[in-house]
């Protein structure tokens, strides 16, 4: 019964680690997703089109 007790406990403990985690990785997929909303805002802002570099070929 003892050792039962241990491997919930250790169960329990990677379940948190892993929920912490989870959170860093939504908050630096979120980030990245900010920032490119931000540089394609920013060039739709200044250049009037987001993808400049099909100007520089003539498309």
């Amino acid at each position: 019964m003892a050792n039962q007790n241990n491997r919930a406990n250790k169960v329990k403990k990677i379940v948190a680690a892993d929920n912490i985690y989870t959170v860093v990785l939504a908050l630096a997929v979120g980030v990245v997703l900010a920032t490119a909303a931000y540089v394609a805002f920013q060039s739709y802002s200044r250049y009037e089109i987001i993808f400049a570099i099909g100007r520089s070929f003539g498309y």
